[in-house]
């Protein structure tokens, strides 16, 4: 129950018969001038416990949380429930949680859902961490973690064990962004049944499952003010609208139309690996062509367009799909350098004494192995001296 100081309400929440959490508020009497609140409150207490009895009287609830407590299942009967009322209804990847449910289902088969504990969850934690990463474990306890949420709303089971589990520890996402040379070679070893694909998702960002689902119906050459793709149907739930530049446009335009599908046909997996592997990019994935896209676009396109663009709903995720590239930190770095007072005062100095330009530089970078993120971060790059210049005598970096 809370009783907010010198007000006119007081609030207490209850949960009904199916475990369903319901909130009620009604008014005490405002407060007297001259009494103490300690004072007042007691009061207000006792009138608030009365009206609260009265209230779960008129309402028919019962003060224990489940007072028609459904029977104690097993773990396969809460899955196939959550499943079918819950994964099949509002998720679209709900055939996901079929393959992440079958590692579950075979480490809790038979156990009712009431003697499944946190140490129980551990040990299942450990066991895959020797055949899995802690990315897929952290679906596998998610998934778990919300089976039981659902089964406490449903009335199977009282407790969450997984709710007070650890995620395992994922290490930082992958920073690939590919060079011009790389990005050509890749596109010279695609096949024709790949090359389109891979085209339009170096132009687009779009996902591999919106670049196979594409229709014709939603393909808009003529009769708009730009020529752009349609997807009415996104990862995000919403509808979203992608331009077309001239690569693409000219890609799509020489496809022949052999069906409502632009690529009729499904991924051609072979075609991809193929090419990945004569362009010397191992371990390069459909998916890091996204990331390529978002990355090309961060200098020149503000982050709210690149959001749009990706079909992203929130700033932090289109971040995560940015990366800088090496030749990018230089340039910060060099711009901190030209503006700082002690760069005016050494170029000052060099031109009192007739002194040479500055040296050729190369770029050098410190590679920070723990930081305190406990992620590996490079540093620089810096500009330093070409090996073999000498100083120029008499000057001074002030501030050094």
């Amino acid at each position: 129950m809370f009783i907010p100081k010198g007000k006119r309400y007081w609030y207490f929440n209850v949960y009904d018969d199916m475990g369903k959490q319901r909130k009620f508020s009604t008014r005490v009497e405002p407060s007297k001038p001259g009494v103490k609140w300690s004072e007042e409150k007691k009061g207000i207490v006792k009138k608030a416990e009365a009206a609260r009895s009265r209230i779960l009287a008129e309402k028919g609830y019962g003060t224990p949380r489940f007072s028609q407590e459904r029977k104690a299942v097993s773990f396969e009967v809460l899955f196939n429930e959550y499943y079918e009322r819950h994964s099949r209804v509002h998720k679209k990847s709900h055939r996901h949680d079929l393959y992440k449910g079958r590692h579950l289902l075979e480490a809790f088969a038979g156990v009712r859902v009431d003697k499944i504990t946190p140490l129980a969850i551990e040990r299942y934690k450990a066991k895959r961490r020797k055949v899995s990463g802690p990315a897929t474990i952290n679906r596998e306890l998610a998934l778990i973690k919300h089976i039981y949420t659902k089964g406490i709303e449903w009335g199977y089971c009282r407790e969450n064990p997984a709710k007070g589990v650890k995620l395992c520890k994922e290490p930082p996402s992958r920073n690939i962004t590919l060079t011009d040379d790389e990005r050509m070679r890749l596109i010279e070893s695609c096949d024709h049944r790949i090359r389109p694909i891979v085209l339009v998702a170096l132009h687009t960002g779009m996902r591999q499952g919106e670049i196979m689902g594409m229709r014709w119906e939603n393909v808009r050459f003529k009769g708009v003010p730009c020529p752009h793709i349609l997807l009415p149907v996104t990862k995000s739930g919403k509808p979203r609208e992608i331009p077309m530049n001239h690569i693409v446009y000219q890609v799509l335009y020489e496809q022949p139309r052999n069906g409502e599908r632009v690529f009729n046909r499904s991924f051609p997996r072979y075609s991809w690996e193929k090419a990945v592997q004569e362009s010397r990019l191992n371990g390069l994935r459909f998916h890091d062509l996204r990331h390529e896209f978002g990355t090309r676009l961060v200098n020149n396109v503000p982050l709210p367009r690149i959001k749009e663009l990706l079909g992203h709903s929130t700033i932090q995720m289109t971040m995560s799909y940015l990366h800088t590239t090496s030749l990018e930190l230089k340039e910060a770095v060099d711009y901190s350098c030209e503006n700082s007072p002690e760069w005016r005062n050494w170029q000052t100095q060099r031109d009192d004494i007739g002194a040479p330009l500055v040296p050729p530089i190369n770029s050098v970078h410190v590679f920070a192995g723990g930081t305190k993120n406990k992620k590996a971060r490079k540093s620089g790059p810096f500009t330093m001296p070409e090996t073999g210049l000498e100083p120029v005598r008499g000057i001074a970096l002030t501030g050094f």
